[in-house]
């Protein structure tokens, strides 16, 4: 008897665990920005590889909201109580954002303290999709993406049309908004996660919902749509450049639509070379991707603990990052330092999730002992008869699936419900015969 596990789209967390591996060069990256201009943020109009992980972030947020959702309905959750889940959801990652943000604690200033940031951005855009995808279905995130980017163009447009870095109404209204408690590198102009910008990163999610829908009911015709919808974006994307400037810092409606267009790209290769069987050249971004958020916290807190503490240096003190690159590496070129230092710190990151998910197949593995037990103590207490004639009654209930190579059986009781077989389609069962006296039907 084997336990038949929930497969989870490996092409999803490859693409997710990318994103990890180019946060970890982000905060890790020592002075290779200095080799290697694509690994510096840009400083304000265009695009580099560091712009891409947040936007892949919250594309693949998207798609998994698209993914989960039908799920939880199938299983019988109402609307609401999907809908509740995911405002919990989104209130555990802002609050988790908030936290990070007082980080490093030495440098914490509650005048100052930041209230917008990657997660909460994440925690809004996944909520507003959530709430699109259960009122108007799935087959209108496109429509709900398409109308947010205009309506943040009008917002825009109102304010002056303009995106120069003080006088755009983004940055207006962070700092009326937001009265200072920004990034604090960002704060003569606005947050790099303000407010205005949250509407098109929504959009950003609400194209990957589309992108998740589309794996989920299409198969394998899922991979040319998705390149087909990655190549428009991308041209349509460089095509509105001279008009809406392509701005991560502002997500500028080019910025979202392009980075959209590249995740449906590279969702779709991924998807691809998993539907030919060569999926596990993706295991380790796979992993990274299935523990993203505990990787993503780990890389935050170790960078702050990097740079909140100091250590004493040849030169006086300095933080623990540049005593390990500048000092312990020292001996090494700057650019082989940086390149070590950052590659140890991606493998460090992986192992951990490695770990994790060591773990959480531990705790599967468990949980399957704990059900096949408690699946063989009710065939002691009931007799189960198949009978393919009559409609399970009782279809709607999640459970857990199994698969045997003996009989296919059913066992139900007023809490819980195990389901041998998922061919099983209907039962009907009679309370065990008193001692003494034979079963009827012959039992099980």
């Amino acid at each position: 008897m084997s336990l038949t596990l929930k497969k989870r789209l490996v092409s999803l967390d490859a693409l997710r665990g990318l994103a990890i591996v180019i946060v970890a060069i982000s905060y890790f990256a020592g002075h290779l920005p200095e080799f290697i201009p694509s690994l510096k943020h840009t400083e304000w109009n265009g695009l580099t590889f560091l712009d891409l992980w947040f936007p892949f972030f919250v594309f693949v947020a998207g798609a998994a909201v698209s993914l989960s959702i039908p799920k939880k309905l199938e299983a019988g959750y109402s609307r609401r109580r999907v809908m509740v889940r995911a405002v919990r959801r989104a209130a555990f990652l802002f609050a988790l954002g908030l936290l990070l943000n007082a980080l490093p604690l030495s440098y914490f200033d509650p005048t100052t303290f930041r209230i917008m940031g990657v997660l909460q951005r994440i925690a809004l855009a996944t909520l507003f999709t959530s709430a699109a995808f259960l009122a108007s279905g799935p087959r209108r995130t496109m429509t709900w993406a398409v109308v947010l980017l205009l309506v943040w163009w009008v917002l825009m447009q109102i304010g002056g049309g303009s995106y120069d870095k003080t006088s755009n109404f983004a940055s207006y209204v962070d700092r009326i908004v937001l009265d200072g408690h920004v990034y604090a590198y960002t704060k003569d102009w606005g947050d790099p996660e303000g407010i205005v910008g949250t509407l098109t990163a929504t959009s950003t999610a609400l194209f990957g919902a589309a992108a998740g829908w589309t794996l989920r009911t299409e198969g394998g015709r899922a991979v040319p749509r998705l390149v087909a919808v990655g190549l428009a974006g991308l041209v349509l994307g460089w095509l509105l450049n001279p008009v809406v400037p392509i701005n991560k810092n502002l997500w500028t409606a080019t910025f979202a639509v392009l980075t959209a267009g590249l995740s449906a790209l590279l969702l779709g290769f991924f998807h691809a070379v998993c539907l030919k069987g060569f999926g596990g050249l993706f295991g380790p971004l796979a992993v990274l991707g299935r523990n993203s958020l505990a990787s993503y916290v780990m890389i935050i807190v170790l960078s702050a603990v990097y740079w909140g503490i100091r250590i004493l240096g040849p030169n006086g003190p300095v933080p623990i990052y540049l005593f390990i690159v500048d000092v312990m590496l020292g001996p090494l070129s700057p650019f082989w330092s940086s390149l070590v230092f950052a590659a140890v710190h991606i493998l460090l990151v992986y192992s951990v999730a490695r770990i994790l998910s060591w773990i959480s197949s531990l705790r599967l593995r468990s949980g399957r002992r704990i059900l096949i037990r408690r699946l063989a103590n009710k065939w002691l207490e009931q007799e189960v008869i198949l009978d393919p004639n009559s409609p399970i009654s009782n279809s709607s209930m999640s459970v857990p699936s199994f698969s045997t190579s003996s009989a296919q059986a059913v066992a139900l009781s007023a809490d819980q419900t195990y389901v041998l077989d998922q061919t099983v389609k209907s039962v009907q069962y009679k309370p065990r015969s008193p001692p003494g006296k034979p079963p009827k039907n012959g039992g099980i």
